[in-house]
């Protein structure tokens, strides 16, 4: 598998398409973080009601938790450990529906996330750390979900 994109290779890009099993008890994270799978496994970025918790020190992407105030997919970041915006996309996946999803990152730092070819938000990230391309799935109940990707693609 991808372990990461070495740096400088920009734009860095990561899309795809992908379907969650079910939208309730789960959690998603798509893009790029700092931290190896193969090293730690964690999830780089998530929501619980109103907060954001970053476990990752460099990341950005999209997320969807249901641990979040408003069940709808999110823009968000973090460089050097500080928490960039959240941004609503105002989009709720659908169950078993694909969607696409696209994170950008530009040689001075702008990252872009774009969710069903729509621009969500941009961020400011560290240029100066390797970052891999990532799709980390959580249930937050006893109950399975499955994510099925149909497309993958980062550079």
């Amino acid at each position: 598998g991808v372990q990461t994109c070495a740096l400088p290779i920009w734009p860095m890009r990561f899309a795809g398409r992908l379907k969650l099993s079910a939208i309730t008890n789960v959690m998603l994270f798509v893009g790029f973080s700092d931290v190896l799978p193969a090293t730690t496994l964690e999830l780089p970025i998530e929501l619980n009601a109103g907060n954001t918790t970053t476990n990752a020190s460099d990341a950005v992407g999209l997320v969807f938790d249901t641990a979040a105030t408003l069940d709808n997919i999110k823009s968000v970041s973090v460089a050097n450990d500080a928490d960039g915006t959240t941004v609503d996309s105002g989009v709720a996946p659908v169950a078993d529906t694909f969607f696409d999803f696209l994170v950008e990152v530009q040689p001075d730092g702008t990252a872009r996330t774009y969710l069903n070819g729509t621009l969500v938000a941009s961020h400011t990230i560290r240029t100066a750390v390797n970052l891999c391309p990532i799709v980390v799935a959580c249930a937050r109940s006893t109950a399975t979900r499955d994510v099925t990707i149909d497309l993958l693609g980062a550079c």
